[in-house]
């Protein structure tokens, strides 16, 4: 006779399924679109840059991570790369989305000295980078200690541009590889 014990003294085993999420190349037209929320001139070099990139799939962790050589604490510098191919333009875009950051703070009733704050700051916050993904409609990711942060709508992928980012000692640099 076998007696089967109650469900709540059973082990439970649970199944490690590593999450992974798509990753497509942007078309040169999301990119076109993005330099113009951005007000900043499209170069062919973006779309070049891009194909440097060689993963598929944005796994929640990951220990084989290779990044672009050029890394730097203003993550600016990578979305200047992401958007064209060069460094050259970060302070083009920093201005561009911090001044949109504050002046949607202000706009939903922040103090002004408080907004101005968050404009100042060289570092960003978590607040920096949900504004980030929201503004330009798109998923950040950024690898720490081998695990994604994850900042914009990741539940719904298709179509949606994601820029994988690694910090590391302080520092941003663009994913290649993984």
């Amino acid at each position: 006779m076998v007696i089967d014990e109650p469900a709540a003294k059973k082990q439970k085993t649970e199944i490690c399924i590593d999450e992974n999420f798509p990753f497509d190349l942007p078309s040169n037209s999301i990119l076109k679109e993005m330099c113009d929320k951005l007000k900043i001139d499209y170069h062919r070099d973006a779309y070049k840059f891009w194909g440097d990139i060689a993963f598929e799939n944005v796994p929640v962790s990951s220990q084989n991570i290779l990044t672009h050589s050029i890394k730097s604490p203003n993550i600016f510098i990578c979305l200047s790369l992401f958007f064209t191919g060069e460094i050259t333009k970060c302070y083009s875009i920093q201005d561009t989305i911090y001044t949109a950051f504050r002046d949607e703070l202000i706009a939903k009733g922040s103090n002004v000295e408080k907004a101005d704050q968050l404009f100042a700051c060289t570092t960003v916050s978590d607040k920096h980078l949900k504004f980030i993904a929201k503004f330009l409609s798109c998923r950040i990711g950024i690898y720490e200690d081998s695990k994604i942060k994850k900042y914009g709508n990741w539940k719904n992928e298709n179509g949606s541009l994601a820029l994988i980012l690694s910090f590391v000692d302080g520092m941003y640099s663009v994913v290649l590889d993984m």
